[in-house]
């Protein structure tokens, strides 16, 4: 709640001109195919309700300090040092030196992942042509947990033992089309940004 909410609040109240950009979540969609931003709603999840609520909340006191606003909504993001998604669990055990993959999500269950430095040359676009509004900003580069799993013995070379505590299934990717049409971005091809992020890490 505090990071989600509170925290921007203060920020925005601080500050007196210019523009605010909100990083959100595809969590504020159910779990269907290529949402548009037009289809995001209160949900179970609570982690999607905080960041939808504070999408509103922050553009209605924008709007009454004569900010701009944008929201941007990322799918999973990875990078160095990231803590959660199945990304990060495989980084984790490598981190602790252990074999065993402490899995929550199921082999099948296929996410669109965006690396971290993909991700911020999207917030320093919508900076730079100070784009307005919501977006969906994807990467299209959507991976079951079962790929992930090889391509971080390929990298490695090593064998992981995976325990699964849940096996979450599903699939879960953005419509990001209405940014496609203003921005013409190339992704870091997923095998090289997980390289790039174990070697920044130092873990192998």
């Amino acid at each position: 709640m505090e990071v989600n909410l509170i925290f921007p609040i203060r920020v925005l109240e601080k500050i007196k001109s210019g523009h605010f950009i909100y990083i959100s979540s595809a969590s504020v969609y159910d779990n269907t195919l290529f949402p548009e931003e037009e289809d995001a709603k209160f949900r179970s999840s609570l982690y999607g309700s905080q960041k939808f609520a504070g999408e509103g909340l922050l553009l209605v006191l924008s709007k009454k300090k004569n900010l701009k606003f944008t929201s941007i909504r990322f799918p999973r993001i990875f990078g160095p040092f990231m803590e959660r998604n199945p990304i990060a669990d495989f980084l984790k055990a490598l981190r602790e030196k252990r074999d065993t993959v402490y899995l929550y999500d199921d082999y099948s269950a296929r996410y669109e992942y965006i690396f971290s430095y993909d991700a911020a040359c999207y917030i320093i676009s919508v900076m730079e042509l100070s784009l307005e509004g919501i977006y969906n900003c994807g990467s299209g580069v959507v991976k079951s947990v079962e790929e992930i799993k090889d391509i971080f013995e390929k990298l490695t070379r090593k064998k992981f033992k995976v325990e699964f505590l849940k096996r979450r299934k599903g699939v879960d990717v953005l419509n990001s089309e209405k940014i496609k049409k203003i921005l013409k971005k190339t992704m870091t091809d997923f095998e090289e940004a997980l390289k790039r992020t174990i070697e920044e890490e130092k873990l192998l």
